[in-house]
């Protein structure tokens, strides 16, 4: 008009209510009221542009949201309550929700939402169903990762289905290449899990993800029975180091992408049922049955599943595969070696599994399941020959006693055969 430059300096929005009265008509006031409210378009909104997208060239003075019900990929996430007010060079508020609640402190340059301080009162957690992972891989794909602003989080209280699983904080610096997470934790009395570094780039139309940290537990069964397997394992204090990356966004990990190295070191407790977790995933799901394989039925004396004094291995993740080699479980009743691997997409094992029995265990409580009066005193006494006589010979007696089993087929249905013509491991 003219070849004069016109700028809009003001903009109030409100949807379902009327329009505050205000005498300064500069910046940008947004009022909503609604019993409902979909996020997917605004989320397009958000995302239209990518990291190119300009912003909206103004300060916001006021946003006051309350919404009965937010929806999400047309599920119901309860109400939830946004409040905050302009300050110079951003806003502060609080937001009021059913999976959040808490302040933050927004900074804004030129436009646009440059960092985010949030200071949660809690943070709610949930399993997300297929769908839901895949919808939100579908979106974070329409969006560049350096689009995302600056974070700092701190959320004293995660919730995971009814249990406190801990204290959060998160560190994000957004960059033009996309995001880095230069620090996360979530800490509580009896675990910590770190994040030690981990990012989210795109380069040439390709995203890729990689973390790395460590999680440290001082019960696992503890923490198991706060993610839901309450009969999966006892006691058992852990440390995992694990390094990851894949090529996808952080919701498109697959187990064909996956890559990586898992090492961990658990010290002494039981496996109480050895069908799920970890166990199914090593190849313990039918332990019981090498077990009966060599008449080492100790059932009676140490109940279901499988106690250990420690369990030490690595697993090496590449091409949809997960490799194991030299991965011990140091049973009370024997030693269990792994080595093999997991296709991780067909479930298909193949895997070589050595059962070394402990020979100062093994035979006295043979002796005692023989039943009758002098089998007790039997299998005791021959038990004690054997274990001094394998003391005198450095463990020979051990070595020869061990046996190798092949592991092979679907991990719901393995097919486990004696491998007798391998020679004893050493």
């Amino acid at each position: 008009m003219g070849g004069e430059d016109y700028r809009l300096k003001g903009l109030q929005l409100a949807v379902g209510t009327g329009l505050p009265r205000t005498a300064d008509g500069s910046g940008l006031r947004v009022v909503i009221r609604s019993p409902s409210l979909d996020l997917a378009p605004w989320a397009d909104v958000f995302a239209a542009g990518g990291s190119e997208r300009e912003g909206i060239g103004m300060d916001v003075k006021a946003l006051d949201v309350q919404i009965g019900r937010l929806l999400w990929d047309g599920a119901a996430k309860g109400p939830v309550v946004v409040q905050a007010v302009g300050r110079a060079g951003g806003l502060r508020g609080m937001i009021d929700s059913a999976y959040v609640k808490g302040g933050f402190d927004a900074d804004m340059a030129a436009g646009r939402l440059s960092s985010i301080k949030a200071d949660l009162d809690f943070v709610k957690l949930s399993r997300l169903d297929e769908k839901a992972v895949a919808s939100t891989d579908s979106w974070l794909d329409t969006l560049h990762p350096g689009s995302f602003p600056s974070l700092s989080l701190v959320g004293r209280h995660v919730l995971w289905h009814g249990f406190d699983v801990g204290r959060l904080q998160v560190e994000v610096d957004s960059q033009a290449r996309g995001i880095v997470l230069r620090s996360a934790s979530l800490r509580s009395d009896n675990h910590e899990l770190v994040v030690e570094r981990g990012e989210w780039t795109r380069h040439g139309g390709t995203d890729r993800t990689h973390i790395a940290g460590t999680l440290k537990v001082k019960n696992s069964g503890m923490l198991a029975a706060e993610f839901g397997y309450p009969e999966f394992v006892r006691d058992t204090p852990a440390e995992v180091n694990y390094t990851l990356n894949w090529a996808e966004t952080p919701f498109g990990v697959s187990s064909a992408n996956l890559a990586g190295t898992v090492d961990m070191k658990l010290g002494k407790g039981a496996l109480l049922k050895v069908d799920v977790g970890i166990g199914r995933f090593l190849g313990l799901f039918n332990v019981d049955a090498l077990w009966r394989r060599l008449s080492l039925d100790f059932s009676d004396l140490f109940g279901a599943g499988m106690a250990y004094d420690g369990i030490a291995g690595k697993l090496d993740i590449a091409h949809g595969r997960a490799e194991t080699k030299g991965f011990v479980i140091d049973g009370v009743a024997a030693k269990i070696v792994i080595d093999g691997g997991v296709k991780l997409a067909t479930r298909e094992v193949d895997q070589v599994v050595t059962v070394i029995p402990n020979t100062s265990i093994a035979l006295p409580v043979a002796g005692v399941l023989m039943g009758g009066p002098l089998g007790p005193a039997v299998g005791a006494a021959v038990g004690a020959g054997v274990f001094v006589a394998d003391k005198m010979m450095d463990g020979q007696v051990e070595r020869l006693t061990q046996t190798r089993y092949r592991v092979e087929g679907s991990l719901d249905n393995p097919v486990i055969t004696k491998d007798s013509g391998d020679a004893p491991r050493e």
